[in-house]
């Protein structure tokens, strides 16, 4: 059975009004199965953020201005780990490859380096600038290290 979508046009008065049906090909496929479920769901998400209302500068004061480590501890245990945590793990393997590789520096500069990356990833300030920038930096480091 075709579904039909039923118009309505409002003709003059000399003509009677008509219901026109017209049915769309089988042929043309729908536009829910052309984009993946997360990709819809995510332009949902966005969609009702950004007509809910809200202030842009409400995620300015959304922002973790703690420097207690404690509170990275408390937000890892509160975190619900999916499969898309797996990408640290080969960043952490990436980033340990990189820092035997590069001869330039000298093992003093890269054990700073180390001890700079992993306060900025347990301090809560500047987590939320680092963590996301992760894959970046990693790439940038695997970069210089084939030169």
């Amino acid at each position: 059975m075709k579904k039909a979508f039923p118009f309505t046009f409002s003709l003059p008065d000399s003509i009677p009004r008509r219901y026109i049906s017209v049915s769309l090909p089988r042929a043309i496929p729908s536009i829910r199965l052309l984009i993946p479920h997360k990709v819809r769901r995510k332009w949902r998400s966005t969609k009702s953020r950004i007509h809910s209302g809200m202030a842009p500068s409400s995620t300015l004061a959304a922002l973790d201005l703690s420097f207690s480590p404690l509170d990275t501890v408390k937000a890892l245990g509160r975190h619900q780990w999916s499969v898309y945590d797996a990408q640290y793990i080969f960043l952490l393997l990436v980033g340990i490859f990189v820092l035997c590789v590069v001869e330039t520096p000298g093992a003093f500069v890269k054990m700073a380096l180390a001890t700079l990356i992993i306060l900025s990833l347990i301090l809560p300030i500047t987590r939320q600038f680092f963590l996301p920038a992760l894959p970046i930096f990693g790439w940038l480091f695997l970069f210089y290290s084939c030169k």
